[in-house]
C-alpha cells in the first residue's frame, strides 16, 4: 500500500497544482472503475499536496470500490482530521466501519458528521437514500436512526422513509 503521508517540505503552488492534475486524472480512472490506478494517481497527488482532505476522500472511494475497507477508513479518518466539517469523510468512515461490521463505530462517526456540520440532514438524507440496498436491514435502523434519536441530528425526511426496510415485531 503507497504511504499515507505526503512528503515533507512540499507544498508549492506548482506542487498544488500538479496534485489537481493528477486527482483530475485519479477522478476519469474512478469514473472508468479503474480503482487501483485511481488510488496510485491520488497517492501522487497527496504526496504532492498532503493537506487537501479531498484527495484523501478520493483515495478513500477508490479503496471502497475495491472492497478493501480498511484502507477507505484509514484515508476517510485521515479526511476528517484535515476538514473536520466535510461531510463525504463522515460519510465514507461510517461507510467503511458498516462494511467492517463496526456497527458502533459508524453510530459514533454519524453523530459526530451530525455535530461536526452545518447541514446535518443532507448528511443523513444522502446517507439514507443510497446505503439501504446493500446494508442489512438491521444495520439500516440501528446506523441511521438510532444516532438520531439520540443526537442532535434530524429525523430521515419523510420523503426517504419508504425505502427504509419495513420493521419486524
Amino acid at each position: 500500500r503507497p504511504s499515507l503521508r505526503p512528503e515533507k517540505g512540499r507544498n508549492s503552488p506548482a506542487m498544488s497544482a500538479e496534485a489537481e492534475e493528477k486527482k483530475a486524472l485519479g477522478n476519469k480512472h474512478f469514473a472508468a472503475k479503474e480503482y487501483e490506478k485511481a488510488i496510485e494517481l491520488y497517492t501522487e497527488a497527496i504526496r504532492l499536496d498532503g493537506k487537501n482532505h479531498v484527495y484523501y476522500s478520493n483515495r478513500s472511494a477508490s479503496y471502497g470500490g475495491l472492497k478493501d475497507w480498511e484502507n477507505a477508513a484509514k484515508d476517510a479518518k485521515e479526511c476528517i482530521k484535515i476538514n473536520p466539517t466535510f461531510l463525504k469523510g463522515f460519510y465514507r468512515l461510517a461507510t467503511a466501519q458498516i462494511e467492517l461490521n463496526e456497527l458502533d463505530g459508524a453510530m459514533a462517526t454519524i453523530k459526530s458528521g451530525c455535530r461536526s456540520t452545518p447541514t446535518t440532514a443532507s448528511f443523513t438524507n444522502s446517507f439514507a437514500s443510497s446505503r439501504p440496498r446493500r446494508i442489512p436491514p438491521r444495520s439500516v435502523r440501528t446506523v441511521l436512526l438510532l444516532p438520531m434519536a439520540a443526537g442532535p441530528c434530524p429525523a430521515v425526511s419523510p420523503a426517504h422513509r419508504p425505502i427504509l426496510p419495513p420493521t419486524r415485531s
